[in-house]
């Protein structure tokens, strides 16, 4: 009994033993292929980069989309949003528009991406658009141009509702209210950009053409003024002073 316990001991210390010498080999085969499955994926990213640096548009597209289908990252993705964005075509715009979303999904706190995708959206998928920018403010709310970009959207509804009216059944309706909220909000999203940056040259600029055309110049005129100490030879500030 004692020759059989032994001799199953044995075995068992054996097995372990095998076990345990053979599991670092094991190991360090699967990071060497992960290491050079990673490098391979990268690689086809460079060269896409590459061969952007070089005009080649047709073989950068082809590289990212190899390494897209292979790894899917995200900068690759991103870069083909870029590539078919520039043809400006209704169906280039909108494969940019996936791959500008698979990008944003894939690194949700990349703000390059996000802003890139909030603005692709801005002309015909406003509110996404502006849900997109406040998803940026939500991960860092000292991002000005976020706030600049909510402003100038809501500006452009009170502009276009502002001492206007709608027919419904033959009755006319006044869109003021409408474009009082509309004022009060792009006035908010203006004001915490300066908030961020006191003397945001174009927040100023949108802020008191906002004022100009709801009659409101004696809110816009010291902003102008704070404008002008840093912007004498401005032609633009001075216009726009003038007007209000």
């Amino acid at each position: 009994m004692d020759t059989i316990r032994s001799n199953i001991l044995r075995k068992v210390f054996t097995g372990l033993l095998f076990i345990t010498l053979s599991f670092p080999v094991y190991s360090v085969n699967n990071w060497k292929n992960i290491l050079q499955d990673e490098k391979q994926n990268t690689e086809l990213y460079k060269k896409g980069l590459q061969a952007l640096n070089n005009k080649d548009t047709i073989n950068a597209e082809k590289y990212f989309k190899e390494s897209v289908s292979r790894n899917g990252d995200a900068a690759s993705n991103y870069e083909l949003a870029k590539i078919y964005l520039v043809r400006n075509t209704y169906l280039s715009r909108n494969i940019a528009y996936e791959y500008f979303r698979k990008a944003a999904l894939l690194e949700p706190e990349n703000l390059e991406y996000r802003y890139a995708f909030a603005s692709l959206m801005k002309s015909f998928a406003r509110r996404s658009s502006m849900k997109e920018y406040k998803n940026i403010l939500s991960l860092d709310s000292n991002q000005t141009n976020a706030y600049l970009n909510l402003g100038e959207m809501k500006a452009k509804d009170f502009n276009e509702f502002n001492r206007s009216v709608r027919s419904e059944n033959g009755v006319y309706m006044s869109m003021q209210e409408s474009a009082n909220k509309d004022f009060v909000e792009s006035e908010k999203y203006f004001l915490s950009a300066l908030s961020k940056d006191t003397l945001n040259y174009d927040t100023i600029m949108k802020l008191s053409l906002l004022y100009e055309r709801a009659n409101k110049p004696q809110k816009g005129i010291p902003l102008l003024n704070r404008l002008v100490r840093n912007n004498k030879d401005d032609k633009n500030v001075h216009l726009l002073l003038g007007l209000l």
